[in-house]
């Protein structure tokens, strides 16, 4: 253990539970930077001269964690002495952590936790090759955890990808599945009726992640990737003493698409490896069960995503076996039609019922090993599924596709520290954007204002938050495009296509009779109610910028008092009024640069992702000008010279101005506030825009729906979301 001197009175940081002091002061450079698949923040340090220091800044008592990697294709031998010292000291010395570079080809990363006896005012490492020529090593950022918050309990997150609800034991007692979980719902809460934002797995994961809704993350499309600036869950515990890692076998969650920001630790459970060869819950688990192990009882939140009952359905023999032996397992092919590929696919709900049921003995497997160590008992687990999987339930197979209860309903067990609330069941409507708040205000961490998740479980029972609130839903994915919302016994469907859908689940739950027709005021006040929900967020002008092949710099004034951001990145900025030598504008930078997304990238998952790559490369940036009465005008004006190349409302042509003059009354830039508007909405097979241009809409306020027309039971959930009526 290191010592460091204390010098008192000098330290300048107030204290904290967990500092990353590289990321936090802007003195260096983070990057991703990955090996063998492992992702984490780093940077790159020069050792040719032997040893290297780099500031750590004060520290308090408590510990120092990082790693050391290298980038050499065929790592040499020797190994890295990484010290913890007060600044000004000899150097030298025993290392603290002396860790081995092997010979293995793609050398991994290696970790190293020091502990720290005595606060310092400036403390720093020392990193020094021993017995090897290398001239650069990567060095993660270090973690600095102050010894009160080392004690909170470990988390786990387990996210089942592709698990129905009603396909397991503990949501169904008519099927005999899932023996493990089932056992697990007796030290834990269940929520018995949750639903899920999407029938997708990156916008269920950005809403899991965030609390957020999808029309506010914007994670919607194959293209789109969580925004930098979003608070999520792994970077508030970040902030508040955990080390965050995640293993993912899910392509469509990796650093390539934002999910790595807040992870100390990301790693590539095989996911870039699907098309070839799916990551068994065996394989990612045995790799989660080794970290654990090496961690003990600190406070480490892991997210574990796992793809087994996801499609290629790939079971073993056994399982396949007990799957077929059961009766009442393959009675429960809820398909019917479909002709040929309906019988195919009730040969392959056979395989999805026995990757659910091999994926479950893993889990057991995981669960017991986490008793032997000693570390069940004082965590807090939550397994959750991000979709669920259609079998000709509505003539479709798979996911993606629609949003019918079969892909919106998942299950969630909730097991907390000490088991408190065990066998609790809540039968009242939950959203996935509410599982993240939740999670914080039982760790005691505050929950950030503005989520569109509750907290629905607190100091020991179910927290009522008044009169339900409608649960939304959004699918944008390749020619699908939905939105759904559910309000009490109501569900409508909007389809951008035309083919709106309206039940009644309560005395309908398999959505079997559509009564639009039949009930076409319901069908207006409920698509009513989705505009309003969605305008709270959505109403004002909206300025997309729409990028290109290449990157390019957008540049312009807004004239209007609050203009607030939606797709911004780093490089992205704002000046206010206040900030502006003429005042009365707010300046824009949108720097439409080509995403980091290259064809050698995807590598062996080419496949999947085809047509996506070079789509990936138009950045799509986008401010809203917020108007409180609707009938605020607008002028856009270029900062620099020449035009702005521009179109209006949802029309694709292309216009030129210097000065854009918006009016709110011109029906021709209009769109509801859940509608689609795209920057690319018919692209030609293989084309890439030339040039970047603004794509501009208005959404009139909710407002405008007359009063007469919204019933009661509607204004009151209104009400409780803050609108005035």
């Amino acid at each position: 253990m290191t010592a460091l001197g204390v010098v008192l009175g000098c330290q300048s940081r107030p204290q904290y539970d967990a500092l990353r002091p590289w990321e936090e002061t802007g003195g260096r450079k983070i990057e991703l930077i990955q090996l063998n698949d492992t992702t984490r923040p780093a940077i790159r340090l020069s050792v040719a001269e032997g040893t290297a220091f780099v500031s750590l800044g004060p520290v308090e008592r408590g510990y120092v964690f990082t790693a050391v990697g290298t980038g050499a294709a065929q790592a040499p031998e020797g190994a890295v002495a990484v010290r913890v010292r007060a600044a000004g000291t000899a150097a030298g010395g025993p290392p603290d952590c002396l860790l081995p570079l092997g010979g293995e080809a793609g050398v991994r990363w290696r970790s190293c936790r020091i502990g720290i006896e005595e606060a310092a005012a400036d403390a720093e490492l020392e990193i020094s090759p021993v017995g090897t020529g290398l001239a650069e090593l990567f060095v993660a950022s270090p973690v600095l955890v102050r010894r009160a918050a080392a004690s909170r309990p470990p988390v786990f997150i387990f996210l089942l990808d592709t698990l129905r609800a009603d396909r397991l034991r503990t949501f169904n007692r008519r099927i005999p599945l899932g023996r493990a979980l089932d056992e697990l719902a007796a030290d834990a809460i269940v929520f018995e009726r949750v639903r899920s934002s999407s029938s997708w797995t990156r916008t269920a994961v950005a809403t899991l992640f965030t609390g957020l809704l999808p029309h506010r993350h914007k994670v919607l499309d194959r293209v789109d990737v969580l925004a930098g600036e979003m608070e999520t869950l792994p970077r508030i515990l970040q902030r508040h003493g955990y080390r965050t890692e995640a293993w993912s076998a899910n392509l469509n969650v990796l650093p390539l698409w934002g999910f790595a920001k807040g992870f100390d630790l990301f790693v590539d459970a095989g996911a870039l490896r699907l098309t070839k060869e799916k990551a068994a819950a065996k394989t990612v688990l045995g790799q989660v069960s080794e970290r654990v192990a090496q961690n003990g009882n600190e406070a480490v939140f892991y997210y574990v995503h796992l793809m087994d009952p996801h499609a290629p359905y790939q079971p073993d023999e056994a399982h396949l076996q007990q799957v077929e032996r059961s009766p009442a397992l393959v009675a429960s092919y809820p398909g019917h039609g479909g002709g040929e590929k309906g019988q195919k696919w009730s040969s392959e709900y056979k395989k999805y019922l026995a990757e659910i049921a091999g994926m479950d003995d893993e889990l057991g497997v995981m669960l017991r090993g986490l008793k032997t160590i000693g570390l069940y008992d004082e965590s807090l687990i939550l397994v959750v599924a991000d979709h669920g999987e259609e079998f000709y339930d509505h003539g479709n197979a798979g996911h993606g596709k629609t949003l019918y209860e079969e892909v919106l309903r998942i299950p969630v067990w909730l097991k907390l520290p000490g088991q408190a609330g065990k066998g609790t069941r809540v039968s009242k409507d939950v959203s996935l954007e509410d599982l993240m708040p939740t999670v914080l205000n039982v760790l005691g961490v505050p929950v950030p204002e503005a989520l569109d998740g509750r907290v629905v479980w607190s100091d020991g029972a179910v927290r009522q938050n008044g009169p339900p609130l409608p649960q939304l839903a959004r699918l944008k994915l390749d020619a699908h495009d939905l939105t759904s919302i559910v309000d009490g016994q109501w569900k409508l469907i909007v389809d951008q296509h035309g083919n709106d859908a309206l039940f009644d689940i309560e005395h309908d739950p398999l959505e079997s009779e559509n009564l639009l027709a039949a009930k076409p005021e319901q069908a207006r006040r409920m698509r009513e109610l989705l505009d309003a929900l969605v305008a709270r967020e959505e109403q004002g002008w909206h300025v997309r910028g729409c990028g290109s092949d290449e990157p390019a710099v957008v540049r312009f004034a807004v004239s209007a008092p609050q203009v607030r951001p939606l797709l911004f990145e780093a490089d992205d900025s704002l000046t206010p009024p206040s900030d502006q030598t003429a005042g009365g504008a707010v300046s824009v930078t949108m720097r439409l640069e080509k995403h980091l997304v290259a064809r050698e990238v995807f590598g062996r998952a080419r496949e999947v992702f085809g047509r996506i790559v070079q789509a990936t490369a138009r950045d799509e940036d986008e401010i809203v000008v917020p108007s409180e009465n609707g009938l605020q005008q607008v002028v856009v004006e270029s900062l620099d010279e020449g035009d702005l190349v521009y179109s209006l409302g949802a029309a694709d042509d292309r216009l030129l101005g210097r000065a854009i003059r918006l009016d709110p009354l011109a029906e021709a830039t209009r769109a509801r506030a859940s509608d689609t508007v795209e920057c690319y909405p018919k692209p030609a097979k293989g084309t890439v825009p030339s040039a970047p241009y603004l794509r501009i809409w208005y959404v009139p306020p909710s407002a405008t729906v007359a009063d007469a027309t919204v019933d009661p039971a509607v204004k009151e959930r209104l009400r409780a979301l803050g609108y005035n009526w």
